[in-house]
């Protein structure tokens, strides 16, 4: 389901906390005129490895549209550095914020859905892609398994939501054109 921005999120308060590596990151702080939030499974999901990979494609196409990537994973730090960081041949140079409560996610209202099962049949081809073509293989499940990949775009200066997906396809291009569309007409 895509929505042009007001779910029900009002404007975000900062997001302070530590990333993967133990640093302090703060929402406020990034250089870029917007971010692009993810949420993701759990580091060792097969789809979520393909998602990152996708999004360290993306990444430099959205540095040069003012946008910076933020990924949460439903994981710990260890398990990040293990299943994300070790096994991709091309490092993510965005921030991967660890977040096994789930607090952001709720912050976000991003909650389990059994219709996420549906779409993971669906999605088979990519989970053979992902495990055969990049060694992707199923790790620690430490998240949960029905929780589907969402994106919000965020003007940093306002801290407004201004585009989200809550059944985010990261492994279509497509995907993606409707948050360029939005970085490019975008007012304040």
């Amino acid at each position: 389901m895509k929505t042009d921005s007001q779910k029900s999120i009002p404007l975000l308060q900062d997001i302070s906390t530590p990333d993967a590596a133990g640093n302090l990151f703060e929402l406020k702080n990034i250089k870029q005129q917007y971010a692009l939030i993810s949420f993701l499974r759990y580091a060792g999901c097969p789809f979520c490895n393909l998602s990152i990979h996708r999004l360290v494609m993306e990444h430099k196409l959205l540095l040069e549209s003012r946008c910076e990537i933020v990924a949460f994973v439903q994981s710990s730090s260890k398990n990040i550095k293990k299943n994300i960081y070790d096994r991709h041949a091309k490092q993510p140079e965005f921030t991967i914020i660890p977040d096994k409560k789930m607090k952001f996610y709720k912050q976000f209202d991003i909650k389990p859905s059994y219709r996420t099962t549906k779409k993971m049949i669906e999605d088979i081809p990519h989970w053979v892609h992902a495990v055969k073509h990049h060694g992707f293989k199923q790790g620690t499940v430490d998240g949960s398994l029905f929780i589907a990949p969402a994106l919000f775009l965020v003007h940093i200066p306002t801290m407004k939501i201004i585009y989200a997906d809550y059944a985010s396809d990261l492994f279509e291009h497509e995907t993606f054109s409707p948050i360029y569309e939005k970085i490019l007409t975008h007012s304040q």
